[in-house]
């Protein structure tokens, strides 16, 4: 059961990512930001995982200095930027047709990348 699951839950993304390929070439920069800045804070509402870790990495490393809700506000941007720079990756082409991207998905741990151009990989 799990196994097709995932087969079903791959292609669902694929079929995302080919369908924002196609979306975001039709947003105006500004709808695109917008765009952006509302993905970035429902992933930065929804993932409570990352959220909690986040904030606990700037109590550690700010200790009282900033408070609880300039540290929400940190972690908030922070998702922001990062759908920012995923949302321009996508829309600016920069995963090619004739490039292999492998993912392996482990599960919620850290994942591998890799991208093959022809005959080398990074």
């Amino acid at each position: 059961m799990r196994t097709a699951w995932k087969k079903i839950r791959y292609r669902l993304e694929w079929l995302a990512l080919k369908s924002a390929t196609k979306f975001l070439s039709l947003l105006s920069r500004k709808a695109y930001y917008r765009l952006a800045l509302l993905l970035g804070s429902l992933g930065a509402m929804l993932d409570r995982r990352g959220r909690r870790v986040a904030l606990s990495n700037l109590r550690v490393a700010f200790g009282d200095e900033i408070s609880s809700e300039r540290r929400a506000q940190i972690v908030r941007e922070s998702y922001q930027h990062f759908a920012r720079t995923m949302l321009d990756l996508i829309r600016t082409g920069f995963f090619k047709a004739n490039e292999t991207i492998l993912f392996w998905h482990t599960g919620g741990q850290p994942a591998l990348f890799a991208e093959q151009y022809a005959d080398e990989f990074k």
